[in-house]
């Protein structure tokens, strides 16, 4: 299981690579459902776009761990 914290990095370097042109913003959403282990074409019907940040609160949503610091 990936870890917030690591999830959060892998979004930072995925956006990174976006701003590089190392991969475009479609390709990096692809990455990180399969690192992140999300069903992509379930991902995009939620969401209606490719925004990895999006993508960073879609697969963060069921985790309730933060509540504890409310």
């Amino acid at each position: 299981m990936t870890t917030p914290r690591e999830m959060s990095a892998q979004c930072e370097w995925a956006d990174r690579a976006i701003e590089n042109d190392e991969m475009n913003e479609s390709q990096a959403f692809s990455w990180l459902c399969e690192q992140w282990d999300i069903d992509e074409d379930e991902a995009l019907g939620e969401l209606g776009c490719t925004d990895i940040y999006g993508l960073l609160g879609y697969a963060s949503y069921p985790d309730t761990s933060f509540i504890q610091y409310l």
